[in-house]
């Protein structure tokens, strides 16, 4: 799905319009493509009923021609002149032609037992608060009226503002919003998200009209986007098919963070993950997967030491993607481990360690092109963020995962500057870094390098709970191991964690009790509904 400003989808619509795909023939494509959907996903019975809310301007006309189109396929179609239309509308006209009726709210009456859909297409995305009181009232008493009438709205919700967010009082909350062409930006906002039900979008040709059709640019995470980008899997094939993951973290305090993200990343299909964690934490962790290997690091009274740096990419030279942040904790000396790690252009050769009961000496030099793409999340994000010009004196090919605090102290903003524009600060700071940033939270967003960002439209409080975050760290990482890029693996790997997180509400039975193991334990669930 297309993401886009109103501003910006006004001029697109100018300029088709100037090109020759006018006015008129958009509106007859938005009516005959909002028609074919709901005549695809709801007709019931012989006979079905759609209500018409109708305004005054083009969303009024696109509803007009959908329920002309609908009458003609044997609905059995109303139509309720919300605000005034122009004398002689040609519009009205063929709606009454094709054998629908305009009625008074009063007749509502009559739908009061039936099941049908209302369209609402009072008003659009040039609408401003707040909604006029009798427009509240008529929304009230339909909506009212016909509980058992599926509520759809015709490109918004009539009383939201698609570029602020801001919902009016009296607004409704539509079971399905059908977007024309394109989201708009407004609605994937905390304020305006909850009013939308399941998001659609059809496709108006405008794009095409000038030229543009394929081009890149913002949009929103959709399981069509993700089936095409998920890595292909072989019969004939083996474990190093699937790429080698190396997860960093661990410390006496979370020894179980590291954990939850190599076995986020085995979930995802990656051949084989290895962790590395301070040598005191191993004999915690091995027992919690027998699946996942290890690499035991110099530890520092329970936590990574400063001098493991070198360890590390001994290790994660022969490594497709790694993970860092998971459970570090934030001691000095493991500050000066990621500093050592992330930022220093050369090691000196030493003693290393490795599993249990072998070391070897190699002579290490580091270079940024025998490091593999990383994730950097938790206490990773934390103890980079400690020196404000990282991202310059480094050249890491990574995916940053912040939550709106990590967020805020990498940028120096506060968390209400953070989450008043989500998805300009994340597109501001993937610019500036040069790295692909998924901002976390409710409407996740993920920013790429070249300045297009992504917003997974789903909010779950399955996933607010401890430990999620490192399955996400995981997953992406195994994406990564398997051969997607960046950003590739970021869109994949949130969507997916997001799916796991509402799976789980259904395999748990509540939001409140599900645990970060339960999310990758719903992750086969995920892949049954995506194939």
């Amino acid at each position: 799905m297309k993401l886009i400003s109103v501003a910006a989808m006004r001029d697109l619509e100018q300029r088709a319009n100037a090109a020759g795909f006018t006015f008129m023939a958009m509106m007859q494509t938005a009516g005959e493509r909002i028609a074919l959907y709901v005549d695809q996903k709801h007709r019931r019975g012989v006979q079905p009923y759609a209500l018409g809310l109708i305004g005054g301007g083009n969303n009024g006309g696109d509803t007009l021609i959908a329920l002309s189109l609908l009458q003609s396929r044997g609905w059995n179609t109303r139509a309720i002149l919300a605000r005034d239309r122009k004398p002689h509308d040609v519009l009205l006209q063929e709606y009454c032609r094709s054998g629908g009726a305009v009625v008074d709210a009063a007749k509502m009456n009559e739908l009061q037992h039936l099941e049908g859909i209302v369209l609402d297409g009072i008003y659009g995305t040039g609408f401003r608060s707040p909604l006029p009181e009798p427009i509240q009232n008529l929304l009230s008493d339909v909506s009212e009226s016909l509980p058992g009438f599926a509520w759809i709205a015709v490109d918004c919700p009539s009383g939201m503002d698609c570029e602020s967010g801001e919902v009016s009082r009296g607004t409704v909350k539509a079971a399905e919003t059908v977007c024309l062409e394109a989201v708009k930006r407004g609605m994937l906002t905390y304020s305006a998200f909850p009013y939308l039900g399941e998001l659609i979008t059809v496709d108006l040709g405008i794009a095409r009209s000038l030229g543009r059709a394929g081009e890149p640019g913002d949009m929103v995470i959709t399981d069509e986007l993700v089936h095409a980008l998920l890595p292909k899997r072989e019969a004939f094939s083996h474990k190093g098919s699937y790429g080698k993951a190396l997860v960093i973290g661990g410390s006496a305090n979370y020894p179980g963070a590291p954990v939850l993200a190599g076995r986020g990343a085995y979930a995802v299909g990656t051949g084989l993950v290895q962790v590395a964690v301070p040598a005191s934490v191993y004999p915690t962790g091995v027992t919690s997967c027998p699946e996942l290997t290890w690499v035991l690091l110099e530890d520092a009274g329970g936590c990574i030491s400063e001098i493991a740096a070198e360890t590390v990419i001994l290790y994660w030279m022969g490594c497709d993607s790694a993970v860092l942040g998971p459970g570090l904790g934030r001691h000095d000396s493991t500050r000066r481990f990621v500093f050592n790690l992330l930022l220093r252009e050369n090691l000196a050769q030493g003693e290393v360690a490795g599993f249990h009961g072998v070391a070897r000496r190699q002579k290490t030099k580091y270079r940024d092109s025998g490091r593999p793409p990383l994730v950097i999340d938790a206490d990773g994000l934390t103890l980079l963020g400690e020196d404000s010009a990282w991202f310059e004196k480094s050249n890491l090919t990574a995916v940053l995962t912040p939550h709106p605090g990590e967020m805020a102290h990498l940028t120096g903003l506060s968390v209400e500057e953070v989450q008043s524009d989500r998805m300009e600060v994340a597109r501001r700071f993937a610019l500036q870094w040069g790295q692909t940033v998924v901002l976390k939270g409710p409407l996740t967003v993920v920013a790429g390098t070249e300045g297009h960002i992504a917003v997974l439209p789903v909010a779950t409080s399955s996933l607010a709970k401890a430990g999620t975050g490192d399955v996400l760290a995981g997953m992406i990482a195994g994406f990564l191991a398997q051969g997607l890029s960046t950003w590739e693996a970021a869109l994949v790997g949130a969507w997916m964690h997001a799916q796991a997180g509402l799976a789980t509400r259904k395999i748990v039975g509540c939001d409140e009790s599900v645990l970060a193991g339960d999310v990758i334990r719903a992750i086969p669930e995920v892949y049954k509904l995506i194939e």
